[in-house]
């Protein structure tokens, strides 16, 4: 805008028409103050500002045709003649209106950035925790187990009250599925499967359990529906997400399971600050017309432990056992709720076309055995209740507390060790690195890796290089027994 010096509008260009809604015949010759917001600064204080000095990107608001009011940046400068008399003045606007949408949308990725970094940092707590547990109900099984093999049969109350122990530990198992699903770290068996399969085992089992009141639907409208996954691990995702929306619903209502195949086009509109490994995808939404979330408990319910639930009625780890699960499928999660107007909980999946693998199935029978076997963990529990398991089995076993004690004995003694156990997570020297420094003494060493994380990653890439099995933490003495026959085999 310029102005004359009593502030009429002499010229404005096309931008401010634009700006303000008017025509240039509604604005020249007109005064400033049509668009001048004084209650939030008097335009005589602001000339006399700009005499004294120019002025550069100061904020105020405008008025509008439309009674609009509009944020703007203003520099301004007074207008000399040659005698330096002030003739007029020289407004230049910048809307901020485009610029606080950006602020806003930067703010809001800054937030999802902040609540990922939650999470990785929560995740890494609990993958800690979580093997720790797995260490603690390991033992627990194996001493277990001895006793009811050796006593059981004398004493029933013993054996009954043993029994009790097995089953408390397998509940304790249970949560560290979830805190290791959480953390991304559980046990996983890859393979291409059927995504509506999975839908329809879920809604089966869920009309057998949930209130009568609760109607369950079904859109299964995907063409492609195959995905790399763990059936189970996908399956417990559905069943905590439809548990949360059948407590959401305690008066009855609608649960929708609803599946389409999308590209990946679609999700980068949607949520811009994930990374999409694959072309197309398959979205899958749990729909309910429960009560809802406000924005404060959607921003917690992936946190472990986080739960609106009375107490003793919810570990608070459902959901966030979800986010691993879903996340450890190199899945993508959208939540939208409202208050009193449900939920959609939508993940979607990289779709797959890879043939099915076969998944092993343990044997139950212990089979007694014979050999020198080195078990090298750094927790005493383990190592002891492993040991006793194992000498019961028939073999003769030799434990080393770290890696470093390890190399040191198997340098000496690895003619005589027919098999390794080799925990991956240890103090000193990692068990990755213990592998390879065994395997420089000998390379025909036969070692089994024991890990409670997933099979992926460090225990995969050990595997590729000459380790010949593999066993879950926390495993029974039956588990052990047919992971280490196989091996022998």
């Amino acid at each position: 805008f310029i102005m004359d010096p009593n502030l009429n509008i002499i010229k404005a260009n096309k931008a401010a028409y634009t700006l303000t809604g008017y025509h240039e015949k509604e604005l020249i010759g007109k005064n400033i103050n049509l668009i001048w917001d004084n209650s939030y600064f008097e335009i005589e204080n602001f000339i006399k500002e700009i005499k004294a000095s120019q002025i550069h990107n100061r904020k105020f608001y405008i008025i509008t045709k439309s009674n609009e009011k509009i944020l703007i940046s203003i520099s301004s400068s007074p207008l000399f003649n040659f005698q330096k008399e002030i003739i007029g003045y020289i407004f230049l606007l910048r809307s901020q209106k485009e610029f606080m949408m950006l602020m806003k949308e930067k703010e809001e990725l800054q937030d999802q950035l902040f609540q990922s970094q939650k999470l990785d940092s929560l995740g890494q707590l609990a993958g800690g925790i979580a093997h720790d547990f797995n260490n603690f109900i390991g033992a627990i099984y194996l001493i277990t187990e001895d006793m009811i093999d050796e006593f059981g049969d004398i004493d029933p109350n013993l054996d009954d009250g043993l029994r009790h122990i097995l089953a408390a530990s397998n509940q304790v198992k249970d949560l560290t599925d979830k805190l290791l699903a959480f953390a991304r770290k559980g046990k996983y068996e890859i393979k291409s499967i059927s995504f509506h399969d999975v839908i329809e085992e879920t809604i089966e089992i869920l009309s057998r359990t949930i209130d009568k009141k609760i109607n369950i639907y079904k859109r299964l409208k995907a063409e492609s529906f195959k995905v790399k996954g763990d059936f189970r691990q996908l399956q417990n995702a559905l069943f905590n997400i439809a548990l949360n929306a059948r407590d959401a619903m305690f008066n009855g209502g609608d649960l929708i399971f609803q599946t389409e195949d999308v590209h990946r086009s679609l999700i980068d509109n949607l949520l811009k600050n994930e990374t999409l490994k694959s072309e197309y995808y398959l979205k899958i939404s749990i729909i309910d017309s429960g009560i809802g979330m406000s924005k404060e408990t959607l921003e917690k319910i992936f946190d472990p432990f986080f739960s609106k639930k009375e107490i003793g009625k919810g570990t608070g780890l459902g959901l966030a056992s979800v986010y691993g699960i879903i996340k450890n499928h190199n899945g993508i999660i959208d939540i939208t709720s409202e208050e009193n107007e449900g939920t959609n909980f939508t993940f979607y999946l990289p779709l797959s076309n890879e043939s099915e693998l076969l998944i092993y199935e343990e044997d139950s029978k212990l089979i007694k055995g014979k050999g020198n076997i080195l078990l090298i963990d750094d927790e005493e529990l383990v190592r002891n209740s492993c040991k006793k398991a194992l000498t019961t089995l028939g073999y003769d076993v030799h434990v080393c507390g770290d890696g470093f004690e390890a190399l040191k004995y198997y340098k000496d003694n690895f003619k005589q060790i027919d098999i390794i156990l080799l925990d991956l997570v240890m103090p000193k020297i990692s068990g990755s690195e213990c592998f390879f420094k065994l395997k420089k003494i000998n390379s025909d060493l036969k070692v089994i890796i024991m890990t409670g994380y997933t099979k992926d990653g460090e225990a995969t890439k050990l595997l590729d290089n000459g380790a010949i099995g593999f066993i879950h933490k926390p495993f029974t003495k039956r588990n052990l027994n047919t992971t280490i026959i196989d091996t022998i085999d």
